[in-house]
């Protein structure tokens, strides 16, 4: 299994504060099922760590139940939805429409200035049949 998470952009927003300054991103998880067996109830740990707040998530939903916006600054795990199965590239001749799932965020993170780059510390799949 496989995941990836890509920012695509990120602008200051209002209001501005030197110690605290939002800024607004917009980034892609990818969840990639490029095992043997089928992929059931997919869900990913993302380790956020910026006092991130998300707004918006295209195909998934916070695992716990909560809705958003919400606080995911701690990390989150997302769960599949609604897509919730991953199957095999073997069963699908390599098929990315059935084997991958791209989760499309829009949220705000604090006090990371450009150059920097805000990436979540740690991102793992969070199947129980998959945590070590």
């Amino acid at each position: 299994m496989g995941s990836t998470y890509r920012l695509q952009l990120r602008n200051q927003a209002k209001p501005t504060d030197p110690k605290h300054q939002p800024y607004r991103f917009e980034s892609v998880l990818k969840v990639l099922n490029n095992g043997d067996e089928k992929l059931k109830s997919w869900k990913v740990f993302v380790g956020f760590r910026n006092d991130e707040y998300l707004v918006s998530a295209s195909n998934a939903v916070l695992a716990d139940g909560t809705s958003l916006p919400a606080n995911v600054g701690n990390g989150t795990v997302f769960a599949g939805y609604p897509m919730t199965d991953l199957k095999t590239a073997i069963e699908t001749a390599g098929d990315l429409n059935q084997i991958q799932v791209q989760v499309k965020l829009l949220g705000t993170q604090f006090g990371v200035k450009p150059p920097n780059v805000p990436l979540p510390e740690t991102i793992q799949l969070a199947n129980d049949v998959h945590l070590s």
